[in-house]
């Protein structure tokens, strides 16, 4: 009987959410002014064919309003069934959007909203860490940089092995995002937290259920997240917790030990070179105590990571599929080799932001997989906060809520833009880099000439080349994602042989859900571990 009672119960509970969802739908159609053309009916929720298949219907809707519309000039609407409708506007009013002020178009808000903050997290209400990422880390990357390399050599000599005699099957997604947790974690809290696998482990699953939880969230009507929002989000609470059972006794001695240093100067305490340590120096000279804690601290670092893990896993299982389907006779991966061994003997074994500067060809297989294999399939996306609304170039005006944006897949794609743009080609960017630096002779006037070309590289933003987004908002933190990047494939190509993926071309494909283009996350590798003299 009191099975039967909740059976009833659920499957009425099934029927409001299913009918608070289509509501939800039809009344999300409105947000976007009648007569802007509307391009196929809201999309499939995951799509899944060959990796840029023809069948793939996500995709084809979109390339569909990018060819007809966008190339002539014109504003489309993009259905989704999940965040509401997009209007996608043609490439040439990406300039326009850029210089509009964040009280009309934001982009943390249209984040916000993507990934429920609200819920998934509550407690980061004022992102001053963003200031953090783009004045400390930045800076201190030359610092930093053999600090970076020393962890990821020993997380993939852990994940990938050191047995020099057999070829490894590894799961790239899942090794990915082990060794950019702990590659990232040894920046952000320092040793031996960054090694701990209690503590990685629960900041992997925090950035899993942050992206899960907030789809999630998306699904129901505004009336009822205040409901469901916090029973999805429990995970969420339960692995931050997980963490900061390690970070609030860490931040804490840390608090002690650097008030006692200002106390006493003669202290032989050294605060490191680390996140927690430029956080505290920075609530020092803010206005809010909460941020002075160790719980407003703990929050902090669980924030940056969420993105830090997120995006540069997903990029470094793209570029390694990209890499190992690529038909061994272009040379890729040999490419890449003869590059990273002659700089280190260059730089006489050392690993240095100079000589990671140097790796063009290192930089331009990520920026190419960023490019052929990117994950947004949306780019400089802003959501209107306006209270009256904004009124776009060619006239349409939209409503506070709405969002608006550009076809970063399609962009991507164009042949307008890139030739040959379904094919992968990890040299297309470093090709004229180094062609250019070839006409001189001297050492100091090739770096002047790659200095000079950076214009194509990984931190680079363009209006074709959207992956990090574009303009005074591109992403914050990737000049340090671009470095753990470059230090990761470098270790990985001079380490390890990768068994091209059978076939040669055959990559295992990309999943589409909505506006996200996910990457294998089961399908692995055999790698085989090389014996490098001096490295």
């Amino acid at each position: 009987m009191a099975f039967e009672l909740l059976s009833k119960w659920v499957v009425l509970l099934i029927f409001i959410l299913l009918a608070a969802w289509l509501f939800t739908i039809w009344n999300s159609k409105s947000i976007i002014p009648h007569g802007v053309p509307v391009v196929g009916r809201l999309t499939k929720v995951t799509d899944r064919n060959d990796h840029h298949g023809k069948n793939n219907v996500v995709r084809n809707t979109m390339e569909q309003g990018y060819y007809k519309y966008s190339k002539n000039g014109v504003s489309f609407s993009l259905p989704n069934w999940l965040h509401g409708p997009d209007l996608i506007v043609p490439p040439s009013q990406i300039r326009w959007i850029m210089e509009q002020p964040n009280s009309i178009l934001s982009l943390r808000e249209n984040f916000r909203a993507i990934f429920a903050m609200d819920y998934t997290l509550p407690f980061i209400k004022n992102p001053s860490h963003e200031d953090l990422i783009r004045r400390d880390l930045t800076k201190q990357l030359p610092a930093l940089t053999p600090v970076i390399i020393d962890e990821v050599g020993l997380a993939f000599d852990k994940l990938w092995g050191t047995n020099q005699g057999q070829y490894k099957d590894v799961c790239v997604f899942e090794t990915m995002v082990k060794i950019v947790a702990r590659a990232s974690n040894r920046v952000f809290v320092g040793l031996p937290l960054c090694q701990n696998e209690d503590y990685l482990n629960n900041v992997a699953k925090f950035a899993q259920d942050t992206a899960m939880g907030g789809a999630l969230i998306n699904v129901l009507p505004r009336l009822l997240r205040p409901i469901f929002g916090p029973l999805i989000t429990i995970p969420n609470r339960y692995h931050y917790r997980g963490c900061a059972r390690h970070t609030i006794p860490l931040i804490q001695q840390r608090l002690t030990d650097m008030s006692r240093k200002a106390a006493e100067p003669d202290s032989k305490f050294k605060a490191p070179n680390d996140f927690i340590t430029w956080a505290i120096e920075d609530s020092l000279n803010g206005s809010d105590p909460r941020e002075r804690t160790p719980e407003g601290i703990s929050y902090r670092l669980i924030d940056i990571n969420f993105p830090a893990i997120h995006t540069s896993s997903f990029t470094m299982t793209n570029a390694l599929f990209d890499l190992a389907s690529s038909p061994p006779e272009k040379g890729f991966l040999a490419g890449l080799r003869e590059e990273v061994e002659r700089i280190q003997h260059e730089e006489q074994g050392s690993w240095t932001k100079a000589g990671v500067a140097k790796m063009v060809r290192v930089d331009s297989a990520i920026r190419e997989s960023m490019r052929y294999s990117g994950i947004f399939s949306r780019g400089v996306i802003r959501r209107v906060i306006a209270p009256d609304g904004i009124t776009l170039q060619d006239g349409i005006h939209l409503p506070p809520g709405a969002k608006v944006g550009v076809a970063a897949y399609s962009v991507h794609h164009d042949e307008a833009a890139y030739e040959n743009p379904y094919d992968y080609d990890a040299f297309r960017f470093s090709r004229p880099r180094e062609e250019r630096a070839g006409a001189y002779d001297g050492e100091m006037e090739k770096e002047r000439v790659l200095h000079q070309t950076k214009d194509v590289s990984l931190t680079s933003t363009t209006e074709t080349w959207l992956a990090f987004g574009h303009g005074r908002l591109a992403c914050p933190g990737r000049y340090f994602a671009a470095a753990e990047m470059k230090l990761m494939l470098a270790y990985a190509v001079l380490h390890y042989d990768i068994e091209p993926v059978v076939g040669g071309g055959k990559r295992p494909p990309n999943r589409w859900v909505l506006d996200t283009i996910l990457p294998p996350m089961k399908a692995g590798v055999r790698v085989r571990r090389r014996r490098v003299l001096g490295g």
